[in-house]
């Protein structure tokens, strides 16, 4: 079961950089970014149900971050049936609250299916399995590890490195930059900012899994420092390509600021809908921003995470938002000594969405995190016992 279950994670874990990040995919190609997560979704629900079914009892495990992380996905839900003009649309899309309710769902199914394994204890890279071929030490990582997420992220963020490099390296080469942010290349996508992955989400998912390796690396091989090495060349390439280009993909704060304070004027509980940024932009932008380089630019996405929250998902969803903050600076001020790192890259990501908007790819990256610290310090799973329905009817 430990192994069914580690394989699923591990592989959505390494599949959702690489199809909602730009370095690979990006939007170039036509790919059902969801589907990922809907399949694992779907596989862990299907286990869980099935060891609920054999035992007759369900374990249930309460965390710390479920009330505000539920609310947020209800505030996106809100959004997309009372603010967007395409509700299934919403519900359906990679960049809209379809998204969320599968980021929360997986970060729920997660913490269940944790309650059916036996739990053992082994870090991210440990010299465990010295002296086995790498592929046996793969199978070894994948059988026994309860970083299993962190794992499939990590090599995930090795992938798109890697194929970062290679494009700079392409570019380099031809020295056929693209220059202007309405231009689009196979080589980068999506250069300007998209909720579904851009280049500074992939920046900042590179440095967040950096420092994670940098701050939980239990040995320091040769391996280790490779993979250390491939992810700073990887930082590099992606701010590379920022610099190259102009103007530099980012409202400016001044017009994120001005269209979310108009929205809250018009819509302050439910904003415009998950996914209609690029509505609220083209409406409530100042005139200013005419006379500027970003005249014929669309953004869909804010200036920062909390200003897109406030404009798309209005009060409700900022709210939840600033409420899971709170309880992550709550953790890291009253917990004990365990995943206090895990919380230290979250307080991290928060002060870094004051700087630049999030793509589902950061705020998957989070709920990578809270899982891996909710599992290291929640309370033991609630077991309530259930009656079989054949039992039932002989009962009868």
């Amino acid at each position: 079961m430990k192994l069914l279950r580690n394989i699923i994670l591990y592989l959505i874990a390494l599949f959702v950089p690489v199809l909602f990040l730009p370095a690979v995919f990006g939007d170039s190609i036509g790919i059902p970014k969801l589907l990922v997560l809907v399949i694992g979704n779907v596989s862990l629900l299907l286990m869980w149900a099935y060891e609920v079914y054999r035992t007759g009892s369900l374990r249930w495990m309460n965390t710390y971050f479920d009330m505000p992380l539920l609310g947020l996905a209800l505030a996106y839900v809100a959004g997309a049936v009372f603010a967007s003009p395409n509700t299934k649309g919403s519900l359906l899309s990679p960049a809209g609250a379809g998204a969320m309710l599968m980021l929360v769902l997986f970060y729920m199914l997660v913490i269940q299916t944790k309650s059916l394994v036996r739990s053992t204890h082994h870090s991210v890279h440990t010299d465990s399995n010295t002296g086995k071929l790498p592929i046996a030490k793969f199978i070894a990582l994948i059988r026994k590890s309860d970083n299993i997420l962190m794992n499939g992220l990590v090599h995930g963020a090795l992938v798109v490195a890697l194929w970062n490099i290679v494009n700079v390296g392409m570019q380099l080469a031809s020295f056929s930059f693209t220059y202007n942010i309405s231009q689009v290349t196979l080589q980068f996508p999506l250069t300007q900012l998209s909720p579904i992955g851009d280049v500074i989400t992939q920046l900042v998912f590179l440095l967040i899994t950096l420092a994670y390796l940098l701050i939980n690396l239990s040995n320091r091989s040769i391996f280790g420092y490779i993979q250390q090495t491939v992810l700073l060349l990887g930082v590099v390439g992606s701010g590379y390509v920022l610099t190259q280009t102009t103007p530099f993909p980012l409202l400016p704060l001044r017009q994120g600021w001005i269209i979310a304070i108009e929205t809250f004027k018009n819509a302050p509980f439910f904003g415009v809908g998950p996914e209609n940024f690029i509505t609220a932009f083209t409406r409530y932008k100042s005139a200013d921003i005419n006379v500027t380089d970003y005249w014929n630019i669309t953004f869909g996405l804010s200036s920062n995470l909390y200003l897109h929250l406030l404009t798309t998902v209005g009060v409700l969803g900022l709210g939840f938002y600033l409420l899971l903050v709170r309880r992550i600076y709550k953790s890291f001020k009253t917990g004990g000594l365990v995943g206090k790192n895990i919380l230290r890259l979250l307080l991290g990501i928060a002060l870094v969405q004051l700087i630049v908007p999030s793509g589902i790819s950061l705020l998957f990256v989070e709920l990578v995190l809270l899982s891996e610290y909710a599992m290291k310090t929640s309370a033991p799973a609630t077991k309530i016992k259930l009656v079989k329905v054949t039992e039932s009817i002989g009962d009868n």
